[in-house]
């Protein structure tokens, strides 16, 4: 009895330091195609020794069948969008290891991962790295952000993303033992970062604690929530409506409070001054703020099909066709109209639709899709880990829509965490469908059985 047990504590180990692992290397790169975090390296040589645990992981439930579809798809619409705009093949390279990698991570970490409390190993790595990765192997991560080492001191290039690190290794630790003091720790982060003129981080995090609160875990309840969904779908229905309709408002509550504290000048003149000039915008500080998402939304219905190819650059000029439409005058947006540049899209989804075509669109619809059906079955089926959630989807949603993607690693382990949601819910109600359909079969085997007693 003894040795089964054993076995399987060494085991349990064994993945708990996997996972910590891969988190440790996800954000420290070496230059191969592009820069590939140390954890992708792993899978890259790994993938073929395990190919039967990928297939496995890529057809485990519809959801994951078709991430893998729409993927393989992205990949092929990026080599396509690139062969037929005549990028270089550098370009090329890249743009197809970014799709490609980012796929290969997903399938990877669903193949290591059945449960949320791999996660939270990987999490507690993700700080480490992130501080190696600046601070330790600056080379890699000075030319990747384009900064030198005189610039990690500063709020943008360093510190805002090791905070950011950190929090999630907190919430990731804490969200079973101490909802309330995590959600507290998430809503003061969020006030820090928008003090700091991080309007992004800030919001993200404010909406995280909101929704902390709105769906909670619980233990005991968490069962009896399973069932009533199962029986009446429209309780799943009222979850995704309510939360939207929160988000909403949570979004539209901190931008006006946002404003308020700025032209009180709580925040300082520079946040001042670049309020007024978004502001001044057609759209306001939407358009101002984001101008690049509604550059690439411009850009790609002029080839929404193909695609303009991997980082391409604006040589059509339709930065300045958005800049002169909606009279836009910020810093960002003279610097850009002054010189050939990227077409800014600053959006995951948008991006993906002006690189490589309908296929990346439809990817990261997909993603979307993902997250908003899930988010509200984490607090059910895992509901120690609701609080994780809240933080995970905040971040994605904004990302995916208003942000670059960000690093594949840790945008991989996000979908999957997600993915883990869809398998767990998938399961038990399948589960919670059986044993109703048993109660009624012997609801009705009593009722068949008690004229014949009487009969007797």
């Amino acid at each position: 009895m003894g040795m089964p047990h054993a076995a399987a504590a060494a085991a349990e180990r064994g993945w708990r330091l996997t996972a910590f692992l891969t988190g440790l290397g996800s954000q420290l790169f070496v230059r191969l195609i592009g820069y590939l975090a140390f954890t992708e390296v792993f899978f890259l040589v790994t993938a073929p020794l395990k190919l039967r645990s990928l297939l496995a992981a890529a057809s485990r439930t519809p959801s994951t069948t078709i991430f893998t579809i729409l993927w393989v798809l992205w990949v092929i619409g990026s080599v396509t969008a690139d062969l037929v705009n005549g990028s270089p093949f550098d370009i090329l390279a890249r743009g197809v290891s970014r799709s490609l990698f980012l796929g290969l991570d997903v399938l990877c970490l669903l193949a290591l991962w059945r449960k949320p409390e791999k996660m939270e190993y990987f999490l507690l790595a993700y700080p480490v790295s992130l501080f190696a990765s600046r601070f330790v192997f600056t080379s890699g991560a000075e030319e990747w952000l384009g900064a030198d080492t005189t610039d990690f001191s500063q709020w943008k290039a360093n510190t805002s993303y090791l905070i950011v690190g950190v929090l999630y290794a907190f919430v990731a630790c804490l969200c079973r033992r101490a909802p309330l003091l995590v959600a507290a720790v998430t809503a003061a982060t969020g006030v820090f970062f928008t003090a700091m003129g991080s309007r992004s981080y800030g919001l993200t995090q404010f909406l995280a604690a909101v929704l902390m609160i709105a769906f909670p875990g619980g233990g005991a309840r968490a069962g009896a929530d399973m069932v009533a969904v199962v029986r009446k779908r429209r309780g799943l229905a009222y979850k995704i409506a309510g939360g939207i309709v929160l988000g909403v408002l949570t979004v539209y509550a901190a931008g006006q409070a946002y404003k308020a504290a700025t032209r009180a000048g709580l925040l300082g003149e520079k946040e001042l001054n670049k309020l007024e000039d978004q502001d001044r915008t057609k759209g306001g500080v939407l358009v101002g703020g984001r101008f690049g998402f509604f550059v690439g939304l411009w850009a790609a219905c002029h080839k929404p099909i193909i695609g303009h190819g991997s980082w391409p650059l604006d040589v059509y000029g339709y930065t300045g066709e958005v800049v002169d439409m909606f009279e836009i005058d910020t810093k960002d947006a003279r610097l850009m109209t002054k010189k050939l540049y990227w077409i800014p899209c600053h959006s995951a989804i948008v991006g993906g639709w002006v690189e490589h075509g309908v296929f990346g669109l439809l990817f990261w619809l997909f993603v979307i899709y993902v997250l908003c059906i899930n988010f509200p079955r984490a607090a059910v089926v895992f509901p120690a880990y609701a609080g994780l959630y809240a933080l995970i989807f905040s971040d994605m949603i904004w990302h995916v829509l208003f942000s670059p993607a960000g690093h594949r690693v840790i945008l991989a382990a996000k979908i999957v965490s997600m993915l883990l949601v869809d398998d767990a819910w998938r399961r038990q109600t399948q589960s919670v469908r059986r044993e109703a359909f048993a109660m009624r079969l012997r609801a009705v085997s009593r009722r068949d059985a008690a004229p014949e007693a009487g009969a007797a």
